[in-house]
């Protein structure tokens, strides 16, 4: 009698456990709060962008639009042959993709609302090159990784900067998702507001339903924080309730998700009591952001996600990663990877915040250390000149005083000739420098070519593939664009239409094939976004029906030459 009694209560155990779309959980642990202020304390770019995004106004969110992220698995394993041991599966990594999928469109067991953010993966590689989303790299050769895995935030970093291919960037326009063999301290951790995700490859092999490390860690990603954020540890190894005056400003950002104490979560039970409320935990203990039961983000959970997405990042989503390349779309690569002498394990920002080259404009990671020494935009950042004229470059690197040089392959061979193809030589003191460049006449029109920028405070030059540094400071970064020459200028655009909606520096949103310039008469119809930071101007605007202008921080647009 006393087994059927076991029996029948164990049944009713599962049931409950079931209850409200719940299946057999997976405990995670996350390494996300500290990472996060590491990379605040050394990063001021990162910090900006953190601080800026935290009370994201969310009153004109655009729920309509489908975000499509590309994502990029990145499998560390150790020599293992492929689904063996920590070098999984594709299967696997196709399974957690079509979970992640399910908990953010909220279908059945998942009952949140529908995010309309869907992930798939990406189609192309930063170089333009056809590519299935997955990279395998066997990292047996990284020393200490085959026994002891990711052992702290900085040897993940170190990792990633290892293998130059997909680096720990700052900015980029797809989701890396980073797989490695172990984490001593966590599950898994992510950058907030980053494309950045670290998770061990037992969670990846994970294939039930309880499995909420991947969408937890993409939340983050997406600027979610933790339900309990804020909570503090006390001096007597016990937890505060966190600020929650404003929701909107505290805690975690988020007003209607309660705020409680880390450890305690509510333990998979929803009549447990959050002595930060004073009542039952209730749907908390199911939110993927929490340390329970992961199985729904709350509506506003969603509503962050999206303003994040629309006023902040919106270069993640529905961006030209999720296309095939085309052969003409193929940059040759250059023979040399880029070396580097002297390093720094301090978040120096002696690298390249911000590029403008006609149609380019492009702001990124600064940090060499966080963000890589190498940094390949070809395949996402292209613009056209004509051959025989001269044209403007504007290089901005704080705090910087340092060599500044361009190269660009003009004979298309995947070689840099320093004394044929460097454009630009010059040291200057930090802050923005301009450039002029002048397109000789060449055979190889028509086709995109090869532009290299680098800073590097060495105390000897560098070159095209080699970065020598400073033993004070490290080395500075190497950034890859597309350039295009033409042997004629284009015929002029009457009127620049949008084409769908997107970033105003997207030549893909305009009907010109071509950002507007200040001489351009515009015509908006869709939601169309000035970039963080960017002023840009046409010379007069018309508004169709649904045509809006969405601001990002410090975004402006003028009219009139």
């Amino acid at each position: 009698m006393t087994q059927r009694y076991l029996v029948l209560f164990l049944v009713l155990l599962v049931l409950l456990s079931r209850a409200n779309g719940q299946q057999t959980q997976t405990n995670i642990s996350c390494g996300t709060d500290p990472y996060v202020a590491q990379r605040i304390e050394a990063d001021s770019a990162y910090r900006a962008f953190v601080l800026a995004t935290r009370s994201t106004p969310t009153e004109k969110v655009d729920n309509e639009t489908l975000y499509r992220i590309p994502v990029v698995f990145v499998v560390y394993h150790v020599g293992e042959a492929i689904g063996t041991g920590s070098n999984v599966s594709d299967a696997d990594l196709s399974y957690q993709l079509d979970l992640l999928n399910r908990r953010y469109a909220g279908v059945a067991p998942f009952n949140s609302p529908n995010s309309n953010i869907q992930f798939e993966l990406a189609k192309r590689t930063p170089g333009c090159a056809p590519f299935g989303g997955i990279l395998r790299i066997n990292a047996s050769g990284v020393p200490n990784y085959s026994n002891q895995g990711v052992t702290s935030h900085d040897v993940g970093t170190a990792l990633a900067n290892s293998f130059p291919d997909y680096p720990n960037k700052m900015f980029d326009n797809f989701l890396v998702i980073r797989v490695v063999n172990t984490i001593s301290f966590a599950s898994g951790y992510a950058l907030i507001n980053g494309g950045n995700v670290f998770v061990n490859a037992t969670g990846m092999k994970d294939r039930s339903d309880g499995n909420f490390l991947l969408a937890h860690e993409v939340g983050h990603v997406l600027s979610l924080f933790h339900t309990f954020y804020g909570s503090q540890l006390q001096s007597n190894y016990t937890f505060s309730c966190p600020a929650n005056a404003n929701p909107n400003t505290e805690g975690d950002y988020v007003a209607d998700t309660d705020p409680h104490k880390e450890g305690n979560s509510g333990f998979c039970s929803p009549g447990y009591v959050n002595t930060c409320t004073g009542q039952p935990f209730g749907n908390l203990v199911y939110n993927n952001m929490n340390y329970s039961c992961g199985s729904v983000f709350s509506a506003g959970q969603v509503t962050r996600m999206r303003a994040f997405l629309q006023t902040s990042y919106p270069t993640l989503a529905n961006n030209i990663y999720l296309t095939t390349p085309s052969s003409a779309e193929a940059l040759k690569p250059i023979s040399c990877q880029v070396g580097v002498g002297l390093t720094s394990s301090v978040g120096y920002r002696k690298g390249i915040q911000h590029v403008q080259f006609e149609q380019i404009n492009r702001q990124s990671g600064d940090s060499p250390h966080n963000d890589g020494y190498y940094q390949d935009f070809s395949c996402s950042n292209k613009t056209d000149v004509v051959m025989g004229q001269s044209y403007q470059l504007s290089i901005t690197a704080l705090y910087t005083y340092a060599y500044r040089q361009v190269y660009i392959d003009f004979d298309n061979n995947g070689v840099f000739d320093e004394a044929t193809e460097r454009v630009v030589g010059s040291t200057v003191y930090g802050g923005t420098s301009v450039h002029t460049i002048n397109f000789p006449t060449i055979s190889t029109t028509g086709t995109y070519l090869r532009m290299r920028i680098l800073v590097d405070e060495g105390n000897t030059p560098p070159t095209a593939c080699y970065l020598p540094g400073n033993a004070a400071y490290g080395a500075g970064q190497v950034e890859d664009y597309a350039v295009r020459i033409l042997s004629t200028a284009p015929p002029v655009c009457v009127l620049n239409t949008t084409l769908r909606s997107g970033l105003w520096t997207d030549p893909a949103v305009w009907s010109c094939g071509s950002v507007p310039t200040p001489a351009d008469p515009v015509s908006i119809g869709h939601a169309i976004t000035i970039p963080a930071g960017q002023a840009v101007c046409a010379l007069h605007i018309h508004f169709n029906t649904g045509g809006r202008i969405v601001y990002e921080p410090m975004g402006k647009l003028s009219q009139g030459q």
